[in-house]
C-alpha cells in the first residue's frame, strides 16, 4: 500500500436534512487538494448502507457482500471463425462503458466481424455438473477506441446442455445491462452463445456463481 502525505483543512460540517451529523474524533471530515474526504462508514451510516472491510482481499464492501465464486474464463471457446479470425478473450482488465468504470473483475470477448457476414456464433462452454443454483453478472459493450461500437448488435444467450434458453440479453453499441440473474438449478453444462455483427468488445462484469 502506497503512503501519501497531505496538507488538510478541518472544520467541515456534514448537514443531513437540516441536522448537523458531523462526526468527531478520527472520523472528522477534511479538505485536501480541493476535495472533501469523509470516511465511508460515516457516509454509509448517513444513507443507511452498511460498509465492511474485507482484510483478505483488502476491499471495502458497500452493501451486501456478494456470495459465491467467480465464473472464470470458459473451459472451452467455440467459434465458426477461422484460426486467424478467432475472437480473443482477456481477463481482469479495466472495463469502461459510456465513461463509467466497472472495475476489472471478469473478462472481455473481442468479437470480430467476418468478411461482411457478421458473427454466426461464439460459444463459451462451462462444465457445472449441477453444482450451482445461480449466475449473477452485468454485461456491456466496452468503450474500446480501436474498435467500432456504433451499429454493433450482440445477442447473448445463456443455455443449458439441452440447448434450452435460460436467459437472453441484447446489447447495442455502448449499452450495458446490470444485475443479470441466470437460474442454474439442474444445469450440467452452461453454454453462453453470442451472435450478431459489427466490431466490438463485450464486457462480462463480475460473473459470480453460487
Amino acid at each position: 500500500m502506497n503512503t501519501v502525505k497531505l496538507e488538510v483543512s478541518y472544520g467541515i460540517k456534514l448537514i443531513q436534512n437540516g441536522i448537523d451529523k458531523t462526526p468527531t474524533g478520527s472520523a472528522k471530515p477534511f479538505i485536501a487538494n480541493g476535495n472533501t474526504y469523509v470516511p465511508l462508514s460515516v457516509v454509509g451510516d448517513l444513507v443507511g448502507i452498511q460498509t465492511t472491510w474485507d482484510s483478505n482481499t483488502r476491499s471495502v464492501i458497500i452493501g451486501e457482500k456478494g456470495e459465491g465464486k467467480s465464473l472464470g474464463t470458459p473451459d472451452f471457446l467455440d467459434s465458426h471463425l477461422s484460426y486467424s479470425n478467432k475472437p480473443s478473450l482477456s481477463s481482469n482488465e479495466s472495463m469502461v462503458i459510456n465513461g463509467k468504470s466497472y472495475g476489472s473483475l471478469g473478462f472481455k470477448i473481442n468479437s470480430t466481424y467476418y468478411y461482411g457476414r457478421g458473427i454466426d456464433y461464439i460459444k463459451l462452454n462451462y462444465a457445472l455438473n449441477n453444482q450451482y443454483s445461480e449466475l449473477k453478472l452485468s454485461l456491456g459493450i466496452d468503450d474500446n477506441k480501436e474498435l467500432r461500437k456504433s451499429g454493433m448488435l450482440r445477442n447473448i444467450s445463456f443455455k443449458n446442455e439441452n440447448g434450452d434458453v435460460l436467459k437472453q440479453v441484447s446489447l447495442g453499441g455502448g449499452s450495458v445491462q446490470e444485475n443479470i440473474a441466470v437460474n442454474l438449478t439442474g444445469v450440467q453444462k452452461l453454454v453462453i452463445e453470442i451472435t450478431g455483427d459489427g466490431y466490438g468488445v463485450i464486457d462480462f462484469i463480475n460473473p459470480t456463481i453460487k
